[in-house]
C-alpha cells in the first residue's frame, strides 16, 4: 500500500475522472454500480483509502453527470434513478464512518515523517545513520507475473467465502499459508543450493579418508602434492587393504569459478510471507496516457468453456456473446463468472435483448460482481474488433478501464484475441464517433491493442469460475 493520504488528497484524486458525458444513461448507471462494487471490495481488503476514493467518485459522478443526464427524468429509468439516489446517501454515511480512521493514519504518518526529518537535521554531514522511517507498508506488494500461485490461492479462498463454502476456514487459510511458504522456499532455494555447493567444496578440502593409526600419515592441506602410499609391510592385517587416500582437493586455494553467462540475476532476499495477511498486486501495465491498469486475471479454461457452449451457434454461422464478471481482490481483478445473457444473433452481430440486459445486471448486482468486459465469437471471420465491436467495447471501458474484449474465431488462426481500446486515441475517438450504419470505417488508426502480450491481462490456470446461462433459447 502506498503512503497514507489525507482526505483532501483522496478527494482531489477521486475528482480526476473522465465522466464521458455523452454516454447513454444505462451505461452511466452501470458505471456507477461498478464504482460501488470497487469501494466495497477495497474496504473488505482493508484498503480504506481507495474505498473512500470510489465512494466519493460515485457520489460525484451521480451529482455531476447522472442526475443531469437528458434521460434522467424518463419514466423507464425511474426505478434505477431512485436506487442510485439511495446509493449516494449510503456513500455519504459510509465516508463519514471511514474518515476518522483515514485521518488517524494520515496524522500518524505525518508525525513519523517529522520525527525522521528532525533526526536527519541533527545528524552530522556525511552521516549514514538512518533516521526514524515512515510507518511500514501495510501490504506486501506482489507482481502478478511472478506470483500467480499466490494469486490463485487468494482468489479461490475469497470465492469460496462468497459462495459460503462449507469447507473449514482454517483449512482454507492453511492452503494459503502453505502456498506462501512454498513461494518463500522457492525464492530462497537458489541461495541454499549455492551455499550447499560452497560448503561441500570447502569440506572436501579438509576431510580425507581415515588411515589406520601408526600406518602412514596425512599431508597437511597446504601440501602441494598427494600423500604417499603406506609401504606394504606396514599394512594392517585385515583381509583387504584400505583404499588409497583421495587426492587432496586444492579448490580452496583457487579463485571461485566465474558465473555462467546464462545464469539469471541473484534471487531476491527471502521475505517472511507467511506472517503477512494483506497483499496488493502492483499495476501490470499502463494506458497510452500513462494511467495504471490493474491486473486482470482470466481463467485459462474460460475460452474453451465458452466456445463449447457456443458450438451450435458457430456451426449455424451465428455469433454468441457472453459477459465477463468478476471481483476485486488485493488490487487485482479476477474473472469469476461468465454470464450468457438472453440474446439475438446473426452471422455478424450479437445483441443482448432488453429483457436479457435487465436480467444480466440484476444478477450482477445481486451477486456483488463487477462487469469486466465481454467475449464473443466470429464464426466465419478472422480475429479482430469490427467497428460495431469497438462501439460495444468502449461502453465497458467507460465502466471499468481494465475491461477487455475477447474475440474467438474458431475457424481461423489465430483463433482468439484479447483486446482493449487504446487511450488515446481509441477510446476518445469511438466515444466521439457519430457515424451511422451497422459497420462503418473510422478515420483514426491504432484504435485498439492486445491486452495480453504485453498488457494487463494474465491467464491463470486453476482459477475457479462459474458459467451462468440466462438465455431463453439455449441451442
Amino acid at each position: 500500500m502506498n503512503a497514507p493520504k489525507s482526505v483532501e488528497q483522496i478527494v482531489s484524486e477521486a475528482s480526476n475522472f473522465d465522466h464521458a458525458a455523452n454516454i447513454p444513461l444505462n451505461m452511466a448507471l452501470r458505471t456507477a454500480q461498478n464504482m460501488i462494487s470497487q469501494a466495497a471490495n477495497y474496504e473488505r481488503d482493508g484498503n480504506l483509502q481507495d474505498a473512500y476514493l470510489f465512494l466519493y467518485r460515485h457520489a460525484d459522478f451521480f451529482f455531476t453527470h447522472i442526475s443531469k443526464h437528458p434521460d434522467a427524468k424518463k419514466q423507464e429509468y425511474k426505478p434505477q434513478m431512485a436506487r442510485a439516489r439511495d446509493d449516494v446517501k449510503a456513500d455519504l454515511s459510509r465516508m463519514e464512518a471511514l474518515k476518522p480512521d483515514i485521518t488517524t493514519r494520515w496524522n500518524k504518518y505525518q508525525d513519523a515523517v517529522k520525527r525522521r526529518d528532525a533526526i536527519r537535521t541533527q545528524q552530522p554531514a556525511g552521516s549514514t545513520k538512518s533516521g526514524t522511517p515512515p510507518p511500514p507498508q501495510e501490504s506486501l506488494v506482489l507482481s502478478a507475473g511472478e506470483h500467480k500461485d499466490i494469486a490463485l490461492q487468494l482468489a479461490n479462498r475469497e470465492l469460496r467465502r462468497r459462495r459460503k463454502d462449507p469447507r473449514d476456514d482454517n483449512a482454507v487459510m492453511d492452503d494459503l499459508s502453505r502456498g506462501i511458504q512454498d513461494l518463500g522456499r522457492r525464492i530462497d532455494a537458489p541461495r541454499q543450493s549455492s551455499h550447499s555447493r560452497s560448503t561441500s567444496q570447502v569440506s572436501a578440502a579438509y576431510h580425507y579418508p581415515a588411515v589406520p593409526s601408526g600406518h602412514g600419515s596425512v599431508q597437511s592441506p597446504s601440501a602441494p602434492f598427494a600423500p604417499s602410499r603406506p609401504p606394504k609391510s606396514d599394512l594392517p592385517t585385515y583381509g583387504v587393504p584400505p583404499p588409497l587416500p583421495s587426492k587432496p582437493d586444492h579448490s580452496f586455494t583457487s579463485p571461485p569459478p566465474l558465473p555462467s553467462k546464462s545464469s539469471g540475476p541473484a534471487p531476491p532476499p527471502k521475505q517472511d510471507l507467511s506472517s503477512t495477511q494483506n497483499y496488493q498486486f502492483q499495476p501490470a501495465a499502463y494506458t497510452e496516457n500513462g494511467t495504471p491498469l490493474r491486473t486482470l486475471f482470466l481463467p485459462t479454461a474460460l475460452r474453451t468453456s465458452f466456445t463449447t457452449l457456443a458450438q451450435s451457434n458457430t456451426t449455424a454461422n451465428l455469433e454468441t456473446c457472453g459477459i465477463l464478471c468478476g471481483t476485486l481482490i488485493s488490487s487485482a481483478l479476477f474473472i469469476s463468472h461468465l454470464v450468457i445473457p438472453d440474446q439475438t444473433s446473426t452471422s455478424d452481430t450479437c445483441e443482448t435483448t432488453e429483457l436479457g440486459e435487465t436480467e444480466l445486471f440484476d444478477y450482477v448486482d445481486n451477486e456483488g460482481l463487477m462487469v469486466c468486459g465481454w467475449i464473443h465469437t466470429h464464426p466465419s471471420q478472422t480475429c479482430f474488433l469490427s467497428s460495431r465491436d469497438l462501439h460495444t467495447s468502449v461502453g465497458y471501458q467507460v465502466m471499468l478501464p481494465e475491461s477487455v474484449a475477447i474475440v474467438c474465431a474458431p475457424s481461423k488462426s489465430p483463433d482468439h484475441g484479447i483486446f482493449r481500446l487504446t487511450d488515446p486515441p481509441g477510446k476518445e475517438a469511438i466515444l466521439n464517433c457519430h457515424k451511422t450504419g451497422l459497420f462503418h470505417p473510422h478515420d483514426e488508426g491504432n484504435l485498439y491493442t492486445d491486452a495480453l502480450r504485453p498488457g494487463h491481462v494474465s491467464e491463470l490456470a486453476g482459477l475457479q469460475f462459474q458459467v451462468v446461462d440466462l438465455r431463453r433459447d439455449k441451442k
